[in-house]
């Protein structure tokens, strides 16, 4: 009977948190505010319009050595053609992501030996780098996207840094996976 109290507690503490994901800093009626990472890229729709809008596509863009993937781009150009299909009725979030190793206190800590091998090729990298790398990846796709006709008063974008991992940091794949640009056609 306490495993299955306690099972029903976690579950809604874990719903309750997950409520948090992607609303706590432009839906602003959740009532959790965090800070905010400027991307330099001026907003010209603002977030409340996505609040009641559909999702009609996801897509997680991935980099490497600061250009888009091919498989990345095969996603960009879905998201455009879909776009294409709706008219002018969609708008687009770009939301960049990072892993969230920001400075040595986010290595893994192991028994001596354990954590020098684990975290040797860990490089003490600054909220200000990290930001400028998300903020980097944003531009990147907010530029495809203008460069393919998508109206700037038709894009979101925000900074979300390492609040929203999905894969566990404690591997270098894992951490590659949550450096990340989410992109969202909503309808």
């Amino acid at each position: 009977m306490i495993r299955k109290i306690a099972l029903i507690a976690l579950t809604g503490a874990t719903m309750t948190m997950a409520s948090d994901l992607y609303t706590d800093t432009y839906f602003y009626q959740s009532g959790v505010v965090k800070w905010h990472v400027e991307t330099g890229i001026p907003n010209r729709m603002s977030a409340s319009k996505l609040r009641n809008m559909k999702s009609v596509y996801h897509a997680s863009l991935y980099f490497d050595e600061g250009m888009l993937t091919e498989e990345s781009e095969a996603k960009l150009k879905e998201l455009l053609s879909l776009a294409k299909e709706r008219g002018g009725n969609y708008y687009v979030s770009v939301i960049g992501h990072s892993s969230g190793y920001a400075d040595l206190s986010h290595t893994v800590k192991l028994d001596g030996w354990a954590q020098f091998w684990h975290n040797i090729d860990k490089r003490n990298t600054t909220e200000a780098e990290l930001a400028n790398a998300v903020n980097y990846r944003i531009k990147k796709v907010h530029d495809y996207l203008t460069s393919h006709d998508v109206p700037l008063t038709r894009i979101y974008n925000e900074n979300r840094m390492n609040r929203d991992p999905l894969y566990t940091e404690a591997t270098k794949e894992g951490a590659a996976l949550n450096r990340r640009v989410d992109v969202t056609l909503y309808r």
